[in-house]
């Protein structure tokens, strides 16, 4: 797993910002929930307007669970196994849950309390989900098939793939309550889809156009100059090795980033994939991250003698608005790319 050391506060733009990103090895297991709430508020326009009933809305709860942490546990039912859960408690752990209702969305990390459980027969057919940051924020979801089915699974690992569309009997709620800046809302809904990912395994890299999968893309470029050649220190295999531990922030990695490297970031995670040959870096979003599908190629490339990082964005993740990632782009790459450039300066 791979440290962050902080060189230091450069300004960054906040649709861009992906601080407290926690790396891990392709283990994350997501899990993505559907419902309708039938008891809520938004309070502080969290999702839209302050002061919003919630009722009626549609709601999607994305969960991001880091299987390497915390304790498993396998339950029996006589001989076989029939069920497994995932627990961990007083202890940051890696994850994530974004909560979207009415084309708004919130997020939150950290958490501190982690439980989710599947039982299949000849227990109860079951699946519990719980993640919350020691705080107030919290997303539950506990169901069961409200009619008696041969279709559920007959996988008893928690973190196995999984798929099912209702009906349900089920009980599910979030609470979200942030102070700066001040968020509050929470609901009460009805679960209509769950499905699991499974662990998610390193893709073999071959990236599909995000334009190719509906709806409004976003497109921009970035070439920002970090040296020249003229400098004896300057070479592009050099300006790529600095490229490797300044993969997507601010942040300089104690190590360098490298294929099938999960970043779980404020937006949701991104895994990374690393070609020396082509002297880039690929940052693709998973299911579950805001701006889902995309994805970023940070390349080397010399230009007369001169060394630049040029940073392709594409996708039609829909938050916030495509035009505000191309608006935002250039700031927010140029504030990384300068502190790469400073280790090149004579």
């Amino acid at each position: 797993m791979l440290n962050r050391n902080r060189l230091t506060d450069f300004p960054v733009v906040a649709l861009f910002a992906v601080a407290l990103q926690i790396p891990a090895h392709a283990s994350q297991v997501v899990v993505t929930v559907t419902g309708s709430i039938y008891s809520g508020k938004d309070v502080s326009g969290v999702f839209g307007a302050p002061n919003s009933d919630l009722n009626g809305s549609g709601i999607t709860v994305t969960y991001t669970f880091d299987e390497s942490i915390g304790n498993e546990v396998t339950k029996f039912c006589g001989k076989s196994p029939c069920g497994s859960s995932l627990t961990a408690f007083g202890i940051t752990s890696p994850g994530s849950v974004v909560i979207q209702v009415n084309g708004g969305s919130t997020f939150f990390q950290n958490f501190f309390n982690i439980q989710v459980a599947r039982t299949i027969a000849p227990a109860i057919h079951s699946l519990y989900f719980h993640a919350g940051d020691g705080g107030y924020n919290a997303a539950t979801v506990y169901v069961t098939p409200a009619v008696a089915t041969t279709s559920w699974t007959t996988d008893y690992r928690w973190q196995d793939a999984f798929s099912y569309s209702g009906p349900f009997t089920s009980q599910a709620g979030f609470v979200v309550y942030k102070s700066s800046p001040h968020q509050y809302a929470f609901g009460e809904f009805t679960v209509g889809t769950v499905s699991i990912s499974g662990a998610l395994a390193c893709p073999a890299g071959n990236f599909d156009p995000p334009t190719a999968r509906g709806g409004t893309p976003h497109f921009y470029v970035v070439k920002d100059a970090i040296c020249s050649t003229s400098n004896p220190t300057c070479t592009p295999k050099l300006v790529f090795t600095a490229l490797e531990f300044f993969p997507s922030d601010v942040f300089r990695e104690a190590n360098p980033a490298n294929t099938c490297d999960v970043t779980d970031t404020p937006l949701g995670p991104v895994i990374h994939y690393v070609d020396p040959s082509d002297l880039s870096v690929t940052n693709v979003t998973l299911q579950g991250h805001r701006l889902y599908p995309g994805q970023v190629i940070r390349s080397v490339i010399d230009v007369n003698g001169t060394v630049y990082i040029q940073t392709t964005g594409t996708g039609t993740g829909p938050w916030p608005w495509p035009w505000a990632n191309e608006t935002a782009a250039g700031a927010y790459w140029g504030s990384v790319d300068a502190l790469i450039g400073a280790f090149f300066q004579p």
